[in-house]
């Protein structure tokens, strides 16, 4: 079983981390939905063309930007995909699905971790 989303506990703490400078965490965050899309993406894309390389690379960087804002799910699924990957081995549809699941998950906490600095809550 896979471990749930730590949620707005650990972007809590990220804030703790940069002394409650909430621009820089929002731009941390910002940069993080950027690589979560891309990399889903690309890992999805490079699947149906069976480019083990790209699923790897692509895994390994969204499994540390997961990390990085406490998405523990996310990074999770992310290594089993870049393991399966470097090993040769097919990745699961239910992999891909469940990486999306987590992905949309954990964008919904940033999101909702975000719209507190815009209504003044941060």
């Amino acid at each position: 079983m896979l471990p749930a989303e730590s949620g707005c506990t650990a972007l809590a703490a990220i804030l703790e981390v940069f002394d409650g400078d909430r621009a820089a965490v929002d731009e941390l965050l910002a940069a993080a939905l950027h690589t979560f899309g891309e990399s889903l993406d690309r890992i999805e894309l490079a699947s149906g063309e069976t480019d083990r390389d790209a699923i790897a690379q692509s895994a390994h960087r969204l499994k540390g930007a997961a990390a990085t804002v406490g998405g523990t799910r996310v990074a999770a699924v992310s290594s089993l995909i870049e393991r399966a990957a470097r090993e040769g081995q097919p990745i699961a549809p239910s992999l891909l699905i469940e990486c999306r699941e987590a992905v949309t998950a954990l964008n919904s906490e940033i999101h909702g971790f975000l719209s507190t600095a815009s209504a003044g809550n941060g």
